[in-house]
């Protein structure tokens, strides 16, 4: 069993580019609905970690510790980061009250709790992550049922489009009912479990699929199709394509991990691994960089003005210091924690 899926990794560093743009330059600037790239990174996650979980069984405690150890240590170096330049420049009425730090500390800002976004705003999506990752992935992955899946993954879709709409590239934090569940909630429910199921997928017909020569040949012409349909879904406002971002978005990831085309192979070179690398960083960084670049004058966060070299500079400045990020503090901080817990155990896999 493959360790990893370098192509797919690869892929999350340009949808957290995308991410980084549209809170840069707003999304109506750069693609106007951008948001789906968090639905990207759910399903992705999704997948990925049935490839851990199914390949490398743990118990609920050892997989609730792992995830922590990933999500938990930079979310706290970076709502850091932001504290301290928000208490040293921002009037103390306008500070975020300690209750909302409160929620962010203890991982919960992706619920409904908060009226509005505030510290470091993408972190509610790995705040859902977290949430669907210990309370339904872990015990229907380890249980293998599709059956109950599949019932989460359209009941959550289903939910959606009745209350939000196809358009649902910004339906995070808004409650639904009660302070427990927000449209990110249902997301990150229907993503993350829609991985699982491309995962099992990808197991059936994986063997199947790499023996046909058709399959290989037909694979860089399908996935360079469903990358530029999934780039022109979220880069024109039309009502039939908002329909398309989570759909192409599965289908890409389940064809590029089974029948890899040419696409696939030049992501999964190197260079490519080490982008899908720092995509973690660039995604949770990116806010406090530019929080302590409208502290510092370079640039107006309400506005967005600037000049051309500050916002280059922006740019520029974000890329080293992820790779400082996933290597200094990232990496070595989830592998300590790792090392400093007895709680991850593993057994053999059953089918």
């Amino acid at each position: 069993m493959a360790n990893r899926f370098v192509q797919l990794d690869a892929l999350r560093f340009f949808f957290a580019v995308i991410v980084v743009l549209g809170h840069a330059f707003g999304f109506e600037a750069t693609l106007v609905n951008g948001g789906f790239a968090v639905d990207f990174f759910f399903i992705l996650s999704g997948f990925v970690l049935s490839h851990a979980l199914i390949g490398r069984p743990s118990s609920a405690a050892g997989f609730a510790w792992a995830r922590l150890a990933r999500l938990y240590p930079l979310h706290l170096v970076t709502l850091a980061w932001i504290v301290v330049i928000v208490l040293r420049t921002v009037p103390q009425d306008l500070i975020p009250a300690a209750p909302e730090l409160a929620v962010h500390l203890t991982m919960l800002q992706g619920l409904a709790i908060l009226a509005k976004h505030t510290w470091n705003q993408p972190s509610w999506s790995i705040s859902i992550e977290l949430i669907v990752n210990i309370l339904l992935f872990h015990p229907i992955v380890r249980a293998r049922s599709v059956a109950t899946a599949t019932a989460c993954v359209v009941g959550a879709y289903a939910a959606i489009l009745v209350i939000w709409g196809p358009l649902f590239n910004g339906f995070s934090i808004q409650r639904i009912g009660s302070p427990l569940l927000s449209g990110g909630l249902l997301r990150g429910v229907g993503g993350i479990l829609l991985g699982y199921l491309l995962y099992e997928a990808h197991l059936a017909l994986k063997r199947r699929l790499a023996a046909g020569t058709g399959f290989r040949r037909a694979a860089t012409a399908i996935e360079s199709a469903g990358l530029c349909i999934l780039g022109l879904s979220m880069a024109i406002d039309s009502p039939v394509l908002h329909y398309l971002p989570v759909p192409i978005s599965a289908l890409l990831i389940l064809q590029m991990a089974t029948v890899p085309g040419a696409v696939s192979r030049a992501l999964g070179t190197r260079f490519f691994a080490a982008l899908g690398d720092i995509s973690f960083s660039i995604y949770l960084l990116h806010t406090p960089l530019l929080i302590t670049f409208g502290a510092a004058g370079l640039i107006t966060l309400d506005t967005r003005a600037g000049s051309f070299f500050a916002w280059a500079l922006y740019l520029v400045m974000l890329v080293p210091l992820s790779f400082a990020s996933f290597r200094y503090i990232e990496r070595p901080l989830q592998r300590r924690l790792m090392r400093y817990s007895g709680w991850w155990r593993t057994s053999t896999a059953t089918s």
